[in-house]
C-alpha cells in the first residue's frame, strides 16, 4: 500500500489485467473505484474511503475477490 493522507487508498496489483478485473467486480458491488492507467499506473486502482460502514463494505468485498489477484 502507498502511504496517503487523502480520502482514498491506492492498491498496487501485479498485472494490469488484475486491476481491470478487480475494478469491474468492485464497481458491480457498489464500491467506488478508479483505474489509474491514465496516470501511467495500469496495475493500480484507487478505492475511495468513506464512512466506517463504507470502508467495512470495501474490505469485505475485496476479501471475497482476493482470489482474482492471487
Amino acid at each position: 500500500m502507498i502511504p496517503s493522507d487523502a480520502n482514498f487508498v491506492m492498491l498496487v496489483l501485479a498485472r494490469a489485467e488484475q486491476a481491470a478485473q478487480l475494478t469491474r467486480e468492485l464497481l458491480v458491488q457498489g464500491i467506488i473505484v478508479r483505474p489509474l492507467g491514465s496516470f501511467g499506473l495500469p496495475n493500480c486502482i484507487r478505492v475511495s474511503t468513506g464512512t466506517d460502514e463504507d470502508n467495512q463494505r470495501s474490505v469485505e468485498a475485496m476479501s471475497k475477490l482476493a482470489a482474482l489477484v492471487s
